[in-house]
Order: C-alpha cells, then sequence, then structure tokens
C-alpha cells in the first residue's frame, strides 16, 4: 500500500516517488523513485534531496512547487 504525503511531511530515509519535469523545466513528466537524503527550505522554496534508484544511483535535487502534484508516494 502506498501513502501519499504532502513534501512537508516526508521524513529523511523514506522512499518516495513521484512525477517532476524533465530537466527540471520541460513540459514532458519523468518519474522518480528514491530513497529522500535531505528535506531543506531554499530562497527558491522547499526541495528534497533524492538519491535515485533507478537511474544509477544519481543524487537529485527537487524543488516542491515543481513536482507534478505537489505530493509524493511513500513506500
Amino acid at each position: 500500500m502506498k501513502l501519499t504525503k504532502s513534501i512537508d511531511a516526508v521524513q529523511v530515509g523514506e522512499t518516495v516517488t513521484g512525477l517532476y519535469p524533465k530537466n527540471g523545466n520541460r513540459n514532458i513528466l519523468r518519474r522518480f523513485i528514491g530513497k529522500v537524503l535531505q528535506k531543506a527550505s531554499a530562497k527558491n522554496g522547499l526541495y528534497i534531496k533524492v538519491q535515485e534508484s533507478s537511474d544509477g544511483q544519481k543524487i537529485r535535487s527537487l524543488l516542491a512547487n515543481k513536482i507534478s502534484t505537489g505530493k509524493v508516494e511513500v513506500a
């Protein structure tokens, strides 16, 4: 069973999945799946740092306001 949470409720260490614009600014969405390494706030807003399991262990920073639904699924 997957639980949908807002970015505010996600904890470090949880595995999350969601949709994010390709290259951060395209109209094409890509699915990300990975473990949350860090959750922080910057001048552009709240973001999470995710280590993707499907893309060769890459670490990506994802802005909360760009995640398509504003929520992520927690496994």
